[in-house]
């Protein structure tokens, strides 16, 4: 029969009152505060590990997944550097050809300005010469 407890006035279930005297009043009152503990210590328990053990697996999934990818990460950037130092390279090599063959147009271009000179001053001297004679 289960009985709530006032001072030493017990209102059971039946409706009726019941006088008890202050020993039993707290022994009744102890038996529902252990049953209410025995009924309540598993929830307890299980909200605390939950508690716990949620945050604890998350923050190792984050650590995990923080060095799975920094492996991939350190990779792709020696990748990355490799490529650059390459790419850097082909550069300097495509811009030194580059300036070989510039100084090398210059360098016609000049001999053909002295030819064009040239040509220009023969024919003055044969014009010079044709309208002498």
């Amino acid at each position: 029969m289960t009985c709530l407890t006032i001072y030493q006035i017990i209102f059971c279930s039946n409706g009726f009152l019941q006088l008890q005297d202050s020993n039993s009043v707290k022994s009744l009152v102890q038996q529902e505060i252990n049953q209410t503990k025995i009924r309540f210590h598993p929830i307890l328990n299980t909200w605390i590990l939950a508690a716990v053990l949620i945050p604890t697996s998350t923050t190792l999934c984050v650590l995990v997944l923080v060095f799975k990818y920094r492996s991939k990460v350190n990779s792709v950037s020696s990748h990355i550097k490799t490529e650059q130092s390459m790419a850097l390279a082909q550069m300097k090599d495509r811009i030194l050809e580059t300036q070989t063959l510039l100084n090398s147009v210059q360098s016609e271009i000049k001999i053909s300005r002295e030819n064009i000179q040239e040509i220009e001053d023969k024919i003055r001297s044969f014009q010079d010469k044709s309208s002498n004679h």
